[in-house]
């Protein structure tokens, strides 16, 4: 499960646990997602 919340500048955070005493919200993560690496760029 990944969390995400703002900072103390109004960004947004996202890790696997939130600080304590911060209100996050719970982001359902898609293990089923395919991460395919870019091809190298070649020299011409």
């Amino acid at each position: 499960m990944i969390y995400k919340w703002r900072d103390p500048a109004g960004e947004w955070v996202y890790g696997a646990s939130p600080p304590p005493g911060v209100e996050a919200e719970p982001i359902a993560v898609h293990s089923e997602t395919n991460v395919v690496p870019a091809t190298p760029a070649r020299a011409d």
